[in-house]
């Protein structure tokens, strides 16, 4: 930055942005600007590196500035419509960054098009570049504005559904993404009444595409397309009588892999949708449409569920469980517990984490709906399998899963000691996890202790190596007959009998581990005074007498 560039110092360039500042934010504009006009760089990391770059400037002044911060979508505009005659590959880069930067603008919560009044760039931004007392600035010209046309939220929409039309999946399938947040976020603007007819010629593009590619690479296309414009975008999925929806979940069984965890993203954006309430509302049906469709998830019965669950791409799986778990904030629970099965079998082992993670999610929310007053309660058979697939989670392979369900069923437990040991008892046992039942009520009784004010409080004060706070200990052996002589170290009767009397009169001192005097490893058994040679033999001898207690 320059000398004049607002004093910040160390300062985050967030902080030292000035929000009444107009020159600064000139500035700012300026710098970005030129950065935009960067990513044209043939050199592809060069771009990328650009990219990355703006973004991350655009989120550090964009939440401290919003609107104020001029960045003219201009330059945004030209890049995606830019075209390279002969060198495909330059404009496929050209049109990516532009997205990049359009999706950097969108999720940093700025319009996606110019303020319609902002005809003019400000200018004597220029004087911030110069240091103090330099000569260009006493024959500075006053501050001018260029004209400027402002780019309205039609161009741009149209540019981008442009790029969606685009033959290379590089281009189209991040302009799908972009295109839904545009069309979302233009639904809370000023310019709230283009929406009907943008939303109208994406409709009609993508019907179109359904009507006339039945190949399965147009299948596929317009799967991907659908995806990510419905996830920003869900009310697509709605239009004229749910007829892209409808679509897609008749592609569910002819697809495979990629294309299938497609349309289940799909169905849970409309469930997601439908669970919001925001489509009460239905459009007018097209003309030779289906009429009062029912919400696609409502088709997937529980043979198909069991087919998607034990598919074996994890992408598939994923995208299942993404879908389940939106259905369990507002599906009917009855038609949820016999899936319990399937679910066990293909997921409680997972080999992918994030799947795992998904299903413990998933449990969670069954369990906290089984709980609800007036719910649907589980037979017996499905509540073992719901509180056994969550106990499993406690001895998954991954150290933040397991973490997580500690966590988990701390809160669940009682907080008192006894009534959590009974617990260990009665919720915490299951077949599934009977060999590892005694660990996990470890954790979870000593998991009180975490809960403790005083926890952290020190217990030894001194160090071991310092020997004057140790005292020599009574006698700590058992009466001959008693049941915790199971419980003494092996040999315990050799150091008991072998301490000499002025021990016994408190002149000795303390006994210490180090006195190699009364025990070595090279003594014989006949020095040993007929100490048994194994441990189980102990009791059978006799336990040996209740010698030497130390005298206090």
């Amino acid at each position: 930055g320059g000398g004049g560039g607002g004093g910040g110092g160390g300062r985050p360039p967030a902080e030292a942005v000035d929000e009444a500042d107009g020159e600064l934010h000139a500035l700012l504009g300026h710098v970005l600007e030129k950065g935009m006009l960067l990513c044209n760089d043939k050199r592809g990391p060069v771009l990328a590196e650009n990219v990355r770059t703006l973004k991350l400037l655009l989120g550090r002044w964009a939440p401290r500035l919003g609107a104020k911060l001029p960045l003219r979508r201009l330059l945004i505009l030209k890049q995606l419509k830019a075209r390279s005659k002969g060198d495909e590959a330059r404009e496929v880069q050209w049109r990516k960054a532009a997205l990049h930067l359009l999706n950097a603008l969108l999720a940093n919560h700025l319009p996606l098009a110019d303020d319609e009044a902002a005809t003019t760039i400000p200018g004597g931004h220029w004087t911030r570049l110069m240091p103090p007392g330099s000569p260009a600035l006493a024959n500075a010209p006053p501050a001018a504005s260029d004209a400027y046309t402002p780019v309205g939220p039609t161009e741009l929409l149209d540019a981008l559904l442009s790029c969606v039309k685009h033959a290379r999946k590089a281009v189209y399938d991040p302009a799908a993404t972009v295109l839904g947040q545009a069309l979302a976020s233009l639904g809370g603007s000023a310019a709230a009444d283009k929406l009907p007819a943008c939303e109208e010629n994406v409709f009609k593009y993508l019907s179109e595409l359904s009507m006339s590619d039945y190949t399965q690479a147009g299948t596929s296309r317009l799967l991907v397309l659908l995806d990510h414009l419905s996830e920003g975008y869900p009310r697509l999925l709605e239009l004229r009588g749910r007829l892209l929806a409808v679509w897609a979940r008749s592609k569910l069984l002819e697809v495979h892999g990629d294309g299938r965890a497609n349309v289940l993203r799909c169905m849970t954006h409309a469930a997601a949708r439908e669970r919001s309430g925001a489509g009460q509302e239905e459009p007018a049906p097209l003309r030779g449409g289906p009429e009062g469709v029912p919400p696609v998830t409502t088709s997937v019965t529980k043979e198909v569920w069991e087919g998607l669950l034990s598919q074996q791409q994890p992408e598939v799986q994923h995208a299942s469980l993404r879908l389940l778990l939106e259905l369990a904030q507002h599906h009917p629970l009855d038609k949820l517990w016999p899936l319990l099965p399937a679910l066990d079998a293909a997921l409680a082992r997972h080999r992918a984490v994030d799947c795992r993670a998904l299903y413990h999610e998933l449990l969670i929310r069954l369990r906290e709906r089984a709980a609800e007053p007036g719910a649907a309660v589980p037979d017996a058979a499905s509540e073992t399998l719901l509180r056994s697939g969550l106990l499993v989670g406690l001895c998954d392979p991954d150290e933040t899963r397991r973490e997580a369900m500690l966590g988990y069923w701390h809160g669940q437990l009682p907080r008192s000691m006894a009534a959590r040991l009974v617990a260990c008892f009665e919720t915490l046992y299951a077949p599934a996890v009977e060999a590892q039942w005694l660990h996990i009520s470890t954790l979870l009784l000593l998991q009180l202790v975490h809960g403790a004010p005083n926890r952290h409080k020190t217990i030894f004060v001194k160090t071991l190596l310092d020997t004057s706070s140790f005292q020599p200990v009574g006698n700590l052996a058992p009466t001959r007959g008693s049941a915790s002589l199971a419980m003494l170290p092996w040999g315990h009767e050799f150091f008991s009998q072998s301490q000499p009397a002025s021990q016994d009169a408190g002149e000795g001192g303390p006994l210490r581990a180090t006195q190699s005097q009364l025990y070595s490893q090279t003594q014989t058994q006949d020095q040993l005074g007929g100490v048994p040679a194994t441990y189980s033999s102990q009791a059978a001898d006799g336990g040996g007498g209740g010698g030497g207690g130390g005298g206090g």
